[in-house]
């Protein structure tokens, strides 16, 4: 049996004491929390150096997934970590001195090689600042990952045919976004001179006193599509006023390419079926409540889609709503031929609206308030208006088979030495209407079954 002298037992008892003290120490730094580590830390030599970022820059420090900071972290034996103070961001560095300060010199010096940031303001027509943003902001996006400027477009400008845009970034990343901005801006100025050219020669529609509210069937021949105004929410628009009954029930145009071409689908159909040969093969044996149909307009004897409304077999006439402009019409069934599919490829372009913020001042409106609206609103006769959608109806309204989408509250202004006139003002300033504080029941209203998918 071995004998431990004194000194072998001194020596054993430092080995095992030496031996604890690192095990220990190894458990401690792998499970205590990090606050409990860094107290130790700090005992051993490591500190804690904190200071502020510049907050234009702190993206650029922490590149992109942090890859710069993990650099720094990295090269340095640091952890970094950010903490916000005051709407400030605040570096904090851990680790030994030595390393904390070598850390900090890093950043220090990335930051002052960083280019310096500008803020520039520039104005843009707001006729075109709808189509600068795009369709759920796809085309300003698509400016700002070209240029990396931060761009932010308002319309309360103190002017209303302006808006302003606030570019921040470099020269270089500001100088990039002003030129992608201005090429937008001149390639929709070179678009609406030739869009105003092709709309210039739009003859006026002579259309009858009133349009329908009674039009309820289903197309045998194929189903179109109505054009929404989903696409215009919350952002002024034009349109032209193509048919109306009343101030609470008016169709309108959008004033864009598709009015270029539904006249060119117009033309079409009237080259068509004004050849007697085509004609003959488009007879109808039978017309129905309901069928989508081609039929002439006779106050300008062109062809035009239609649904019918009603069948008068004694009269052989139909009654049919023009579905790209709202008006009805009696017609004859020599002039109703059946609708070539090819010619649903455009969605039906009148879209029913109310005006918002007013009502008639009596039980309906008055026939002198229908006479004045109709002339301030140049109802086709293709004089744009300013139009911003304000309100829904409430409720849908109600088919025999099935409901149809809100219909939209617009307001509509007419343009007078560069200043908005509000038609529904000019409605309650000559006392034909009185203020309205909610949107119209429109339980009442039947409207076409044709579908109403979106755009």
């Amino acid at each position: 049996m071995t004998k431990f002298n004194m000194q072998t037992y001194k020596s054993l008892a430092t080995v095992l004491g030496l031996s604890l003290c690192g095990i220990s120490l190894y458990i401690i730094r792998k499970y205590w929390p990090k606050d409990e580590e860094d107290t130790l830390m700090k005992t051993a030599n490591f500190t804690t150096v904190e200071f502020q970022i510049p907050r234009q820059v702190i993206n650029n420090v922490i590149g992109k997934n942090g890859s710069n900071i993990k650099q720094v972290e990295f090269t340095s034996g640091t952890r970094i970590s950010f903490r916000q103070s005051g709407g400030e961001k605040i570096c904090v560095i851990r680790g030994t001195v030595e390393a904390c300060y070598f850390a900090k010199s890093i950043i220090k010096e990335f930051i002052e090689n960083q280019p310096a940031i500008e803020t520039e303001i520039i104005y843009i027509p707001r006729g075109v600042t709808s189509k600068i943003i795009g369709r759920h902001g796809d085309n300003i996006n698509e400016i700002k990952n070209i240029s990396g400027a931060k761009i932010t477009i308002s319309q309360d400008s103190g002017d209303n045919s302006v808006s302003k845009v606030i570019l921040q970034g470099t020269l270089q990343e500001i100088c990039s976004a002003k030129g992608l901005i201005q090429e937008k801006i001149q390639q929709l100025m070179d678009l609406q001179k030739v869009l105003d050219m092709t709309l210039a020669k739009r003859e006026p529609r002579a259309p009858p006193k009133s349009a329908s509210n009674k039009s309820t069937g289903t197309s045998e021949y194929g189903t179109g599509r109505r054009e929404s105004l989903s696409d215009v929410v919350d952002t002024p628009f034009q349109v032209y006023v193509s048919a109306l009954v009343d101030p609470s029930k008016f169709w309108v145009q959008i004033v864009g390419p598709k009015a270029t071409e539904l006249d060119r689908l117009v033309e079409d159909m009237t080259e068509f079926y004004n050849d007697y040969e085509n004609k003959s093969l488009h007879f109808l044996n039978t017309i129905k409540k309901g069928n989508l149909v081609a039929a002439i307009f006779k106050y300008d004897k062109k062809w035009y889609r239609a649904e019918v409304v009603s069948v008068n077999n004694v009269k052989k006439e139909a009654e049919l709503h023009y579905v790209d402009y709202g008006d009805t019409d009696f017609v004859s069934f020599g002039n109703i031929m059946e609708l070539r599919t090819d010619f649903l490829r455009l969605h039906f372009q009148a879209i029913e609206c109310y005006l918002d913020g007013v009502e008639p001042v009596g039980d309906k409106w008055s026939e002198e308030a229908v006479d004045n609206f109709e002339e301030w609103t140049h109802v086709a006769q293709w004089e744009k208006l300013g139009a911003k959608i304000k309100n829904y109806s409430n409720g849908k309204r109600q088919l025999e088979d099935r409901e149809g989408s809100p219909v939209p509250g617009i307001e509509l202004f007419e343009s007078v030495d560069g200043r908005d006139i509000s038609i529904g003002q000019k409605l309650l300033d000559n006392n034909y209407a009185k203020r309205r504080t909610h949107p119209p029941s429109r339980s009442t209203y039947k409207e076409s079954n044709v579908s109403e998918n979106p755009c």
